[in-house]
């Protein structure tokens, strides 16, 4: 039998097509997915920075449905409306201030405050016969007014500074004769009569230049290129719009593969120090990248594994599957789901097994319930503008005859040409302009006379199951406006849900997932029950575990904690290890049992680690200079921590000055416990009082 010939890599993967195997079209890599830019405005998509294509749309501007300010002057006043979402702001018309009572100032002018905006309106008195028409003063002193000019963020007015009114016939717009672009998606502006400065937002037209300051709707960065990768390329990429720089995308250049142990091999990337791994690529028994040699030449370790249809027998380290094992699940035993699903277990391999209900005659033939029974529904009232229905909140069918138009008994007049009321069924408030025969509404009884016609405006309204254009005066739906969403596209949560983006009206809308024949209606997800699985290996700080590629199903019996065989001290109170079956690594906090040993790596605990006094690990004491007497540093005598006398283990004595003498090995440190039982002969010559002691040390190792 010839040996395989390993997959040919096609084109790498991109955010949404995968790399696939030119000969027998296997995914070797799934796509990568959009590479998401900043987030989208009121104004800005946001766009892949990879693919450029948009992928959430611009929001649009959400403003208040109240005035949050106003534009004010002696002629009247400006509602102002702000945005929800951003510094944007719109106006309505001006309106006349509502003053209800004026005082007389005592100059030739009376003021009073609008019930509304709350401006103080300054006037001359209206004489009638001496009679001030509007205070009730009499004829008295004038103001020898001093004319300065006032303005807003609208207009310019001469006002009086000593008796603040307004000079008439002075109140008009600014003159702005130019705007210039302030690069951060603003113009401004300078009024030539009073100098007032206008800041707003550009006004792009079709062809995407402001129709004020020319500016194009797309600012140029001065770009910061900083390195990003991911398991297959990298390329670089600016820190502030997150553009990737042209021609830097490129594939890992990897010259060194380390075997993994699981049918992989990972390697660095010489140019952005990224981790890729791989599937062995075997030729002739070998891989040809890392040399890992085939699992004909593997000690088999047999465990169960299981897809939807079947089970079978496979080896851990090599993948290869047990002859003779691979057979069709056993299921005796089904139960309804309540969902249009049933679910049974495998004797043999525990797998859970759901599908859908198989009728015949009325009668499932698996778990032999009813299909008048098959979902206990769960009828919950939906609505809209302008009809109502019921839905079940587990398989959304919508029940028979149940769609009809909202119910209102009673209507009540708004005194702005409309009434509303609530519908009995849904309690839905609907607001509909009267209908008036004779000058009376047949509705509420309105008088038409006594209404107060609104001048509409019209925003986009929204909910899970439609949009409709809504007046934010007066609450009145635009006729022929209410309509369900439009989506044409939808995303795989991976949660058992999808979510789209309505076309029109920017409404995110998120649904369950609705399977027919194993394949979601609406964004294609496979079911995990009817998926042939592609198994990857996933992990977190915890565990890891086999989980599917297309349906994002977690393979039965593969979760498990990380296998850390070997802990290394990083020096800073810490240690590391990586997982020899996932490469996941894992770094923590020493762990210190009660030989103040820490129970992974050994790292010993020193009571003085780094200082200078008496009882000292690897440090000079008395007055050493680097040198060694009798009680030195970084040697082993007397009381030292840490340190062995007597017994030693790769540490110093006497004259050695952090250094070993015959095998210099773990010089100024603790060797760690390898299970062995070392022995250390210590042959002491001595010379005079206070000459130099020499000491050979010599070693041996008992195997136990």
């Amino acid at each position: 039998m010839k040996p395989a010939t390993g997959h040919t890599k096609g084109p790498a993967a991109t955010c949404t097509t995968a790399q696939k195997c030119t000969v027998c079209n296997a995914i070797i890599t799934n796509a990568t997915g959009h590479t998401k830019g900043p987030a989208a405005t009121c104004i800005t998509d946001q766009i892949c920075t990879k693919c450029k294509v948009v992928i959430q749309a611009r929001t649009g501007h959400d403003y208040s449905d109240t005035p949050t300010s106003y534009n004010k002057n002696v002629n009247g006043h400006t509602p102002i409306y702000k945005c929800t979402n951003c510094t944007s702001t719109k106006s309505d018309p001006q309106e006349a201030h509502t003053v209800n009572s004026y005082t007389d100032n005592g100059n030739g002018t009376h003021s009073g405050t609008c019930t509304i905006c709350n401006y103080t309106v300054t006037k001359a008195h209206e004489d009638s016969s001496g009679t001030c028409t509007a205070c009730g003063a009499t004829s008295g002193t004038t103001c020898e007014h001093t004319w300065v000019t006032k303005s807003n963020s609208t207009d310019h007015w001469e006002e009086c500074s000593l008796c603040n009114i307004t000079k008439t016939g002075s109140v008009e717009n600014h003159n702005i004769a130019a705007y210039r672009d302030n690069g951060d998606n603003t113009h401004s502006g300078t009024c030539t009569v009073c100098s007032y400065v206008i800041n707003e937002y550009h006004n792009f037209n079709s062809s995407h230049t402001c129709t004020r300051c020319g500016a194009t709707e797309t600012t140029t960065c001065e770009h910061k290129w900083v390195m990003k990768s991911n398991s297959l390329e990298h390329w670089e990429e600016c820190s502030e719009c997150n553009i990737t720089k042209e021609g830097s995308l490129e594939n890992h250049n990897i010259t060194t593969w380390t075997d993994n142990g699981d049918e992989t091999h990972s390697g660095i990337c010489t140019v952005c120090n990224g981790k890729a791994t791989q599937t062995h690529n075997y030729t002739g028994g070998t891989c040809t990248e890392c040399g890992a040699v085939s699992s004909a030449n593997c000690e088999h370790n047999w465990v169960m594994k299981s897809d939807r249809e079947e089970h079978w027998k496979e080896c851990d380290k090599c993948h290869i599957t047990q002859k003779d094992t691979v057979e069709n699940h056993k299921i005796t035993t089904w139960e309804n789901n309540g969902d249009e699903t049933h679910s049974g277990t495998c004797t043999v391999c525990n797998y859970k097994k759901t599908d859908t209900h198989n009728f015949k005659d009325g009668i499932c033939t698996e778990c032999k319930v009813n299909e008048d029974s098959a979902c206990i529904h769960d009828w919950k009232f939906k609505s809209n503008p302008v009809e109502h229905w019921e839905e079940c909140t587990k398989c959304y069918y919508t029940k028979d005859n149940s769609l009809e138009s909202h119910i209102i008994t009673k209507w009540e007049d708004k005194g702005n040409n409309t009434h509303s009321g609530t519908c009995t069924k849904c309690n839905y408030v609907v607001t509909a302009e009267h209908d008036y025969e004779n000058g009376i509404c047949t509705e509420c009884g309105a008088k038409e006379g006594d209404q107060e016609v609104c001048k509409h405006n019209w925003v986009f309204k929204n909910n899970k199951d439609g949009h409709w254009k809504e007046c934010n005066k007066c609450n009145l739906i635009q006729k022929d406006t209410v309509e369900k969403h439009t989506i044409t596209s939808w995303g795989d949560n991976g949660d058992g849900t999808h979510i789209g983006l309505c076309k029109i009206c920017n409404y995110s809308v998120k649904n369950k997932h609705n399977f027919k024949d194993g394949t979601c209606t609406e964004c294609g997800t496979i079911d995990s029950t009817y998926c042939d699985h592609i198994w990857r290996r996933k992990s977190n700080k915890d565990e890891h575990w086999q989980e599917c590629t297309k349906c994002h199903l977690v393979q039965v019996g593969t979760t498990e904690a990380h296998n850390v065989k070997e802990w290394n001290d990083n020096g800073d109170g810490t240690h590391s290890g990586t997982c020899t079956v996932c490469s996941y690594k894992i770094t923590e906090n020493h762990s210190n049992g009660t030989s103040k040993n820490c129970d992974k790596c050994n790292y010993i605990v020193k009571e003085n680690d780094g200082n200078n006094n008496g009882n000292q690990d690897g440090n000079n004491n008395g007055n050493q200079n680097g040198n060694n007497n009798g009680n030195q540093g970084g040697n082993n005598n007397g009381n030292q921590s840490g340190n062995n006398n007597g017994n030693q283990t790769g540490n110093n004595n006497e004259n050695q000055a952090g250094n070993n003498n015959v095998d210099k090995t773990n010089s100024g440190k603790e060797l760690p416990n390898t299970g062995k039982k070392t022995v250390i002969i210590s042959v002491i010559g001595l010379t005079t009082l206070f000459g130099t002691s020499i000491v050979g040390i010599k070693k041996y190792k008992d195997i136990v």
